[in-house]
């Protein structure tokens, strides 16, 4: 699954290529049901932002002004605290709002260059002059107006995202509180209410920065751990968000210090990294049993 800092770079990508433009040709696949694609049409495009695992693409009608293109480096500093609702939005704007869940993923093209994914995989595409942006096997795709969105349940529950140039660790301190006290800390980070943006590939390797146990309940986690686990987390993604190829968790880059590491030993103390289902959501933790004791 995409995890936060993915989707990041995906919106700092499209915004680059496509913001600013006017939609010439929009389609989507037939399993996508009840999304009027058409209505974007003329419409130009003037806002593309993360919000955790969310990617929101933002339509005006051609009266309004456009949204100024940013480079990479400038959205690093913009993509996560745009205001995700769209206010100041006009009236007639509309909200594409998408999630990669397991499967999907987004391409940009010049027009008439060939895709790098079978046609028949695009779940939605959307033309904007000779500028191409397909989403390929995207399994959650809808369009609201900017007021529907301000209600829609998957968004007004997320928790603050850990992207945001103005993350509230205080709210997510707050939110934790909250929780029964015998919650595995593995299970509480990838639970976007509390927290939006972090997946199983940075859950997992933060706790391994923290020495904390996937299987630690919060009632064994003090409030100055809980503080100093949401902060690495968030530094590990940061430090990942200009990163084209392999992401780098403070060793060297495609080189985790537990994900996905079963059996093979521990890179700082040897012992055999070890993995389990872990939580509602049965996503599978790792951890080193030397390293980070329950």
């Amino acid at each position: 699954m995409p995890e936060g800092d993915t989707i990041f770079r995906t919106a700092a990508s499209i915004r680059t290529w496509m913001a600013g433009r006017v939609v010439t040709a929009a389609s989507t696949a037939r399993k996508v049901e009840g999304v009027r694609i058409a209505r974007i049409l003329g419409h130009t495009i003037t806002r593309v932002e993360a919000k955790g695992k969310h990617l929101l693409v933002t339509f005006e009608r051609p009266e309004n002004p456009p949204y100024p293109t940013t480079d990479v480096e400038t959205s690093e500093a913009n993509c996560a605290n745009e205001d995700h609702e769209a206010e100041g939005a006009s009236p007639g704007a509309f909200v594409l709002q998408t999630h990669m869940l397991m499967t999907g993923s987004w391409h940009l093209y010049q027009a008439g260059v060939p895709w790098k994914r079978p046609a028949r995989q695009a779940t939605i595409v959307i033309e904007a002059g000779d500028r191409v942006a397909v989403g390929f096997n995207v399994p959650v795709v809808r369009l609201e107006t900017v007021n529907h969105l301000r209600t829609e349940r998957s968004l007004s529950r997320l928790g603050p995202d850990i992207l945001a140039s103005n993350f509230d660790l205080a709210e997510v301190l707050q939110r934790l509180s909250n929780q029964p006290v015998d919650r595995a800390i593995g299970e509480v980070l990838l639970d976007q209410r509390i927290v939006a943006g972090i997946g199983n590939i940075y859950r997992c390797e933060a706790l391994f920065a923290q020495r904390l146990h996937p299987w630690r309940t919060l009632g064994g986690v003090a409030e100055v751990e809980r503080s100093s686990l949401l902060q690495v987390a968030r530094d590990l993604m940061r430090a990942n968000l200009n990163v084209d190829v392999g992401r780098d968790f403070g060793n060297r880059p495609n080189e985790s210090f537990v994900y996905r590491r079963a059996g093979r030993p521990c890179r700082c103390c040897g012992a055999a990294v070890q993995s389990k289902l872990l939580g509602a959501q049965a996503r599978r933790a790792y951890w080193c049993p030397a390293c980070q004791v329950e």
